[in-house]
């Protein structure tokens, strides 16, 4: 079968099936044989998915040689007796050549842009795990020691991570059973029992009437009723009034006389207390002007839980919007809602560290804090973080002071110099509740009762830092070019992302100078005749060889770089890395233009 313009060496259709064929492989690796089992059965199907698929871009390029092999060990060339450099075997090489290159590019599109979002969402997976398993235990030991209120904020977290599981529906059950005992608890000290010597009406407790009996029939309670009322005497009316009423068949007539009794009793008893009207408008404007003098002395916390009640009472009240929006404002600088925590859906590490330098307003150098954190959800404007520990060490490592702190929130923060930092607030508040409050817990040779601090690193490095801190496989290029710029002064070594942008950015260069040399060979080692023993090492020995050509390539390419990057800058090195690939690519191609057909 001779090689002509009319017919291409088919590698496309190969490389297709081997694919096809590993992704399979690797599919029924990952669900049966896979060291690293779904941390979480929610994570059943999409585990070994994403799994498979990084497996498979890391052995593209060995598809992409074993396809080059299989198509020349199974087709049949005629020897055309062509000499070295002939122009007409390498017009003959042109389409191949093509399918490598652009093989190589979408492998380079995979391995740059795709396999670091697939390592980031199974990182994401384990620590989304993680943090169900602990919010799950937390809430567990909540509901049996009685914390009611702690156990739904872990509840929810579980709720938020995987809502229909067994676990979640079962603490759900168990906290919905607790609940209800405590609201029960609640309406029985709201309406109790009436003590011994009291009777209940509809109008409140009334006083049994001591040194008189009570009355044994209907008929008496209410003419002791009517006898009360002409001797102007309302209190003892009501009361007879009130058993009458209880003694008497709904709707029957007496029970109607017995409430007319009653109500024109009670009526004459109102008309002793003040105006409803004016002591509630009274009480209501009280309650403004304490909101008030809460705002001028700065405690906007007690002033938002004031407001925050009228604007219940008196939605409509010019003066409560207004106030309220001050309070408001003035409460989330210095404390957030703890309910932030819950709601807040980004994404999450199970744990976080990293330093942050301390400087003086002249810029320079007190110390460095240490950042500490049992979990992190990062948003794009906004972070949280549980268990946060956050140290300051002066400039020879003692800690000067500490703070710790339930919940954390982080947001930008703008100087007047327009520099933007990180503000860190310490202080979680109950949105409804003012009983409910996270305090900070200082320590060391201060009596600080700061509930915020502002770090000195931008919201915009905070995020690059923690989610730098995961793992650099799991960065984009962006996030590596910009973390070995940034991130030296957080505890980061930039060589470290140097490194693993050198090596992903020449990776695929190095498959293509593999790939051509392979091509090279597979020509050389084509069958003249009709396939036979020869097909079975090109098919298999080939391949093998080429990825631990590959493999060794990669480590000693790491070494290398590795070495260039300790003595020479970034810029410089890639220029030196490109200049080598491109002359093995020259040297690769002039290789295969020097066979003979």
């Amino acid at each position: 079968m001779p090689i002509d313009k009319e017919k291409p060496i088919p590698i496309v259709p190969i490389l297709a099936v081997y694919t096809l064929v590993t992704l399979a492989l690797l599919l029924g690796k990952q669900l049966f044989l896979s060291p690293e089992p779904a941390p979480l059965s929610i994570f059943t199907v999409s585990w070994p998915i994403y799994g498979a698929l990084i497996e498979l871009i890391s052995l593209f390029p060995v598809l992409i040689f074993s396809a080059i092999a299989s198509t020349f060990a199974f087709s049949i060339f005629e020897d055309q007796n062509q000499s070295r450099f002939s122009p007409q075997f390498f017009s003959k090489m042109v389409k191949p050549l093509i399918t490598i290159i652009g093989a190589t590019a979408i492998y380079g599109i995979l391995l740059l842009l795709f396999q670091p979002m697939l390592f980031d969402t199974r990182y994401r997976m384990q620590t989304q795990a993680q943090l169900f398993n602990d919010a799950k235990n937390k809430a567990e030991e909540e509901i049996n020691r009685g914390d009611w209120k702690e156990a739904a904020i872990h509840l929810a977290i579980c709720e938020r991570i995987w809502k229909q599981s067994k676990e979640t529906q079962t603490l759900r059950d168990k906290l919905a059973v607790a609940q209800e005992k405590e609201r029960a608890k609640q309406v029985d000290m709201e309406h109790p029992t009436p003590e011994k010597g009291y009777i209940e009406t509809p109008e409140g407790l009334i006083p049994l009437l001591s040194g008189q009996r009570g009355p044994v029939t209907i008929r008496e309670a209410l003419n002791l009723a009517e006898l009360n009322l002409q001797r102007n005497n309302p209190f003892d009316a009501h009361w007879y009034a009130s058993v009458a009423k209880k003694m008497a068949k709904p709707g029957s007539p007496e029970e109607i006389e017995a409430t007319r009794l009653a109500t024109q009793a009670w009526n004459i008893i109102s008309e002793l207390k003040p105006d409803p009207k004016q002591k509630k408008e009274y009480q209501l404007y009280k309650k403004k002007l304490e909101g008030y003098n809460a705002i001028q002395s700065g405690d906007y916390i007690q002033a938002y839980y004031i407001f925050n009640s009228l604007t219940k009472e008196i939605p409509s009240d010019p003066d409560v919007k207004k106030y309220m929006e001050t309070a408001l404002a003035g409460t989330k600088k210095i404390a957030f809602f703890q309910d932030e925590v819950v709601k807040a859906v980004g994404e999450t590490l199970s744990y976080g560290i990293f330093t942050i330098p301390i400087r003086d307003s002249q810029g320079s150098n007190l110390g460095l804090g240490i950042l500490r954190a049992d979990s992190l959800t990062m948003l794009s404007d906004v972070s949280y973080g549980t268990k946060v520990l956050f140290q300051i060490l002066n400039s020879s490592g003692a800690v000067l002071r500490s703070v710790q702190s339930d919940y954390v929130k982080w947001s930008p923060f703008s100087e007047q110099n327009n520099r933007t930092k990180t503000l860190m607030l310490l202080k979680a508040i109950d949105k409804n509740n003012k009983n409910r409050f996270w305090d900070p817990q200082w320590s060391g040779d201060t009596k600080s009762k700061e509930t915020f601090l502002v770090l000195d690193i931008s919201y915009e490095d905070f995020l690059l830092a923690s989610h730098a801190q995961t793992n650099s496989r799991n960065l984009s290029i962006v996030e590596l070019f910009n973390a070995q710029q940034r991130l030296s002064s957080f505890g980061f070594i930039p060589q470290t992302f140097q490194l693993e942008l050198l090596n992903r950015i020449m990776d695929p260069f190095l498959c293509l100078v593999l790939s051509l040399f392979i091509l090279t060979l597979s020509w050389r080692l084509r069958p003249l005749k009709k396939p036979g023993l020869i097909a079975f090492p090109m098919f298999i020995i080939l391949p093998v060889v080429s990825f631990l050509i590959l493999e060794g390539s990669r480590m000693l390419g790491t070494i290398i770089n590795t070495a260039l990057l300790l003595h020479f800058a970034l810029p410089l090195t890639v220029i030196i890395c490109i200049i080598n690939e491109l002359v093995l690519i020259f040297l690769a191609v002039l290789f295969l233009a020097g066979q003979r057909s």
